[in-house]
């Protein structure tokens, strides 16, 4: 498999793997980026993926498979996820710290699911290429909101609409060493 961080090139190749659901449910891997009240449908979602690919940020990785995109991690620094860094139940020492990188997705298009991880789109090595220090796997597992809504119609939406806005047991949590020292 051959990885590349998705950049402004690669854009087309992502929302060809994604396809027009956004990979889940509209998520566009933003369910853990944005703020709850940001996290919208699918089309609001994939523009707040690609404004963040156009500006240049990391979002994370590609995987192609005989040229075809096939998978994709999302990898990004640890403070560029609200639902991370405000998480009541995720231990986070210092939540400004951008060498600590967090890895908290990964999709594999049907036809290429159990070969990704061992063809490295884990995302430690991009982390630790882009300067990371330390890199996090953030399990995908729906537990609580994050922020309660005040409205219960709200509530019920978020629910719906945003299944991997959650908070995360410390105890999942993988941390592997980029190399370089703390």
């Amino acid at each position: 498999m051959d990885v590349h961080p998705v950049d402004q090139a690669r854009w087309d190749d992502l929302v060809e793997l994604f396809g027009p659901s956004g990979a889940t449910r509209g998520c566009w891997c933003m369910a853990r980026r944005l703020p709850p009240r940001e996290f919208g449908g699918s089309d609001e979602n994939r523009a707040a993926l690609e404004g963040f690919v156009q500006a240049g940020m990391p979002v994370g990785l590609i995987g192609y498979v005989d040229g075809r995109p096939a998978a994709w991690c999302a990898v990004a620094p640890r403070p560029e996820y609200y639902a991370i860094v405000h998480s009541r139940t995720l231990p986070i020492d210092d939540p400004d710290d951008d060498t600590i990188w967090a890895v908290n997705c990964l999709f594999v298009k049907r036809g290429y699911r159990g070969r990704a991880r061992r063809r490295g789109l884990s995302g430690e090595d991009d982390a630790g290429r882009s300067g990371a220090r330390r890199a996090e796997h953030i399990p995908r597992r729906r537990i609580h909101a994050v922020r309660r809504a005040s409205h219960p119609s709200q509530a019920q939406r978020r629910r719906t609409t945003n299944p991997h806005q959650d908070q995360f047991p410390s105890s999942e949590v993988k941390v592997q060493s980029c190399g370089r020292a703390p």
